[in-house]
């Protein structure tokens, strides 16, 4: 009891500030000016663009794979799961506004059909560049969707903020959950970026072969 109550003392006076995750929105932050100029730099079509207008304030969405699988939970109950993460931004593809993982889940078994939908959001991925001061993370956003029938879209039946959670076990879960899978998102656009700046050089580099 008394290490739930200073765990749940510190969420209070620390609203779930990270300093890793700080790091890793402004890590991504700085990647897409670099990923956008390499893009315009090879000439990429925008059908094979990686920004997508996302309809938001003429703003741009990124969606990245970040797992796909088949979970087990016993015989009769097995999922086959989908994650993308979503990364928002403004109209010049070089501020992060948003952040989205998406997982959908269906268990392929059973005479009934239910899909799953599962939403991790953080609409206010800040960083400081004054290492004093930490975003406190505390509008991250837990939302469930699911449909009982293909024909038909997803009906939202949960939603809940970190704040919101009575548990504080389960508020630490989500922060881990959220930091994790920023973690992977992050690995996932600077590879994008490494891969666009070899592909750019070694054009440039067959270019300037004139013998």
């Amino acid at each position: 009891i008394e290490q739930q109550e200073a765990m749940r003392k510190k969420a209070v006076e620390s609203g779930y500030a990270d300093i890793e995750i700080d790091a890793l929105h402004k890590k991504i932050k700085n990647l897409l000016p670099k990923l956008k100029i390499l893009e315009k730099s090879l000439k990429i079509p925008q059908e094979k663009s990686l920004f997508i207008s996302s309809g938001e304030q003429n703003g741009y969405k990124i969606i990245l794979q970040i797992a796909f699988g088949e979970s087990i939970k016993s015989i009769s109950e097995r999922y086959i799961y989908d994650g993308k993460a979503i990364l928002y931004t403004d109209a010049e593809g070089t501020v992060l506004n948003k952040v989205e993982f998406r997982f959908l889940r269906i268990n392929p078994l059973g005479y009934s059909f239910k899909e799953e939908g599962r939403s991790l959001v953080n609409p206010t991925p800040n960083f400081f560049e004054d290492n004093q001061q930490i975003d406190k993370n505390e509008d991250l956003i837990l939302e469930y969707f699911e449909r009982t029938n293909p024909d038909e879209g997803f009906v939202k039946k949960h939603e809940t903020t970190i704040s919101d959670i009575i548990f504080i076990d389960k508020r630490l879960k989500l922060l881990e959950t959220y930091r994790k899978f920023l973690r992977r998102t992050k690995k996932m656009i600077k590879r994008k970026v490494y891969d666009f700046d070899l592909q750019d050089r070694v054009r440039v580099q067959y270019m300037l072969e004139f013998q």
